[in-house]
This record gives C-alpha cells, sequence and structure tokens, in this order.
C-alpha cells in the first residue's frame, strides 16, 4: 500500500501563519465559499494565464477581448457559488475587468515566456515526512526568476512583499537546490481601481528553510497536537473575510 505524506499548499501555509485556526478549520470542518473579492481575483488570474500561455505559443499577447471574455467565463461560473457580503457581483465586475484592462496594458508586453509549461506551473517540495505545494502563475526564461499576480483592494509596499510566505517558499519550491539566495520573484499587484505595482523580493535558502520547520509545527497543530491560536488582531479577522467566522465555526465567535 502506497504511503502518501500529508501536502501543505503554499496558500495554506499563508493562512497558517496567518490565523492557525483558520487552517486548522480549513483542513477539519473544510473550506468555506469564496468572497466576491476571492471570486474576482480568481478570475483576474484566469485572465492572465490565458494571456500568459498565448504569448509562450505565438510569441504575442492575447487580445483584450480574449482575456476579458477568459475573465467573465470564470466570474460567472463562481458568481452563484459566492458569499457576496460586502460587495455586489455588478460591482466586482466592474472592478475586474478594469484589473484585466490594467494588467493588459501595463504588465503583459515586457514580460518573455519560453513555454506553456512555464504558465501557473505547479511544484512540490519533498519536506521528508511531509510535502509542500505550490502554484506559481509565470517561470521566466533560464534563472532570471518567478512572477506572481496579486489582486486586491489596497496596493502594497516594500515591508508587505517582504514578508509575504509565498516569496520565500514559491522560489524555493521551484528550486530547491542552488545557492544560498534563492532565485528572486516579483509580485505583480494590481488593485480595485487598476493601480499597477511591482515589487521585487529575494530572501536566503535559510529563511525559507526556517518556514518549513514552522510548517510541520502546522501539520501537528491540525492533527489535534496543540490548540490552534486565533489572530483576533488581524485586520482579516471579521464576518466579511473569514467565511468560517461568519458561519459561527470559529469558537471565539460561535453565532
Amino acid at each position: 500500500m502506497k504511503f502518501h505524506k500529508p501536502r501543505l499548499r503554499v496558500t495554506q501555509l499563508t493562512m497558517g501563519f496567518r490565523c492557525e485556526m483558520q487552517l486548522y478549520l480549513l483542513k477539519n470542518v473544510g473550506p468555506m465559499p469564496p468572497s466576491g473579492s476571492m471570486t474576482t481575483g480568481s478570475a483576474v488570474h484566469k485572465a492572465s494565464s490565458v494571456n500568459f500561455e498565448e504569448k509562450a505559443t505565438s510569441g504575442i499577447d492575447a487580445p483584450l477581448d480574449v482575456c476579458t471574455d477568459a475573465f467573465n467565463d470564470y466570474f460567472k461560473e463562481w458568481m452563484l457559488d459566492t458569499e457576496w457580503t460586502t460587495y455586489k457581483p455588478e460591482d466586482m465586475h466592474k472592478k475586474g475587468v478594469r484589473m484585466v484592462t490594467s494588467i493588459h496594458d501595463n504588465m503583459f508586453p515586457p514580460i518573455n515566456i519560453e513555454s506553456p509549461e512555464d504558465v501557473e506551473k505547479n511544484y512540490i517540495l519533498d519536506c521528508g515526512d511531509f510535502e509542500i505545494s505550490g502554484t506559481v502563475d509565470l517561470k521566466l526564461p533560464g534563472n532570471e526568476g518567478l512572477k506572481d499576480l496579486k489582486t486586491g483592494r489596497n496596493m502594497w509596499n516594500t515591508a508587505k512583499a517582504d514578508k509575504e510566505i509565498q516569496g520565500f517558499l514559491y522560489p524555493h519550491i521551484s528550486d530547491p537546490y542552488g545557492d544560498d539566495m534563492l532565485m528572486p520573484l516579483e509580485f505583480m499587484v494590481v488593485t480595485h481601481a487598476g493601480k499597477i505595482g511591482n515589487f521585487r523580493v529575494q530572501h536566503p535558502r535559510s529563511a525559507a528553510e526556517y518556514i518549513i520547520r514552522q510548517a510541520r509545527g502546522l501539520l501537528k497543530m491540525i492533527d489535534g497536537y496543540g490548540e490552534p491560536k486565533v489572530n483576533t488582531g488581524h485586520f482579516l479577522c471579521n464576518d466579511n473575510n473569514c467565511g468560517w467566522k461568519r458561519h459561527g465555526f470559529c469558537p471565539l465567535f460561535p453565532k
């Protein structure tokens, strides 16, 4: 019988470091319906991947209407399964189209892509007793680095980019052996208003290895070895952004 190691996604680790209770409930209760912001962001990612795949195949960017069609298809597919609390669907659809247009006009043209396999590239890092997986939006030719698209209401700053867990683990997962410094990763950030920002990060491999050790502790917590902590001070700890809290699964906020 084949033994399957426990596996965490990089995005799940980000959740666990933000609030252990969220990760515990994700693994033991199950996922909650996506928020309006999450569905819109996922649809924008879909539009971006369509453009990247076209550029990898033909060498030119996909037309804007092809990208917006991809956004519309995904958005409509998930609209009924989304919990629209803070945002209205029609408002977020307009914001999403604005983001797709801004990304297409300001981010895509200078990016070179070698192969369709470098778009939405999946990686698995074997950590011995468990695995970490991740999906990187784009791997650049050679060792130029990685690019990952982020969407949200507010623009990032350098301090936020430097602390983002994905900046430590995506390069480590994609190239687990090599120099002391990981390959660079650039976060391409677009806000709901269509504002664009680029933030390049590069970290020592020891920092990624430290996070992996912390991840092992999160896995033990998920399995019941230790009480999950609730980060009530985080700005996402509210009914709009935490479905488990909204539905009364968080023990600190029972309905």
